[in-house]
Formats: structure tokens, C-alpha cells, sequence
């Protein structure tokens, strides 16, 4: 499923955004970013099974990441601020979660 698959079954952009009942901005963002899989199974549902979602990109797991990264500061608890960041971020990394968030 992507960007042009989407807009031309709801019929243009604001179409679009009404019936996902998401900003036009958000839908636009698609053209540079594949759809998350949660949206894409939202759209699926939405277009009474039209459009099929194909498995994107996955979304995050912060479940997993609060789990990994407490058993971390447990293991490590007098660690350096330098060492706790950077195992701080590989654990986000392997959660599917992008710096920034």
C-alpha cells in the first residue's frame, strides 16, 4: 500500500485525511515516508478491505524498550552518563524506535 494507492481510493488528499479522520499533513508525509503498519491496517479496515495492508514499517516497541532499558540501569547502576546514552539508544534502535522520539 502507498501514498497514490490511498488517495486515489478516497479520491484526493482531503478525502483522504476526513475519512482516516487524520490532518492533511499527515497523509502528505506519506509521499516521503512509507505508511506505518498501523495505519495501513486502519486504512484496510476503513476501506472494507479496497486497499490491503502489505506489512510496513513496523511501529515501535516501547513495551520491550522500558523492559531492556530498566534491566540495563539495573545491571549497570553506577555507569557512565556516556555509556548509559549510548546503550540507551541501541536498545530504542533494536525496538524500532528512531532517535528523537
Amino acid at each position: 500500500m502507498d501514498y497514490r494507492d490511498v488517495v486515489k481510493h478516497f479520491k484526493g488528499v482531503a478525502n483522504t485525511a476526513e475519512a482516516l479522520k487524520m490532518t492533511r499533513q499527515a497523509i502528505y508525509y506519506w509521499k516521503k515516508k512509507p505508511i506505518p503498519y498501523n495505519r495501513q491496517c486502519m486504512i484496510e479496515v476503513v476501506t472494507e478491505g479496497a486497499l490491503k495492508a502489505d506489512g510496513g514499517p513496523v511501529p515501535p516497541d516501547w513495551n520491550r524498550y522500558e523492559r531492556l532499558k530498566r534491566e540495563w540501569e539495573e545491571r549497570h547502576p553506577v555507569a557512565s552518563p556516556k555509556r548509559s546514552h549510548t546503550a540507551i539508544l541501541s536498545i530504542a534502535r533494536r525496538c524500532g524506535i528512531p532517535s528523537g522520539s
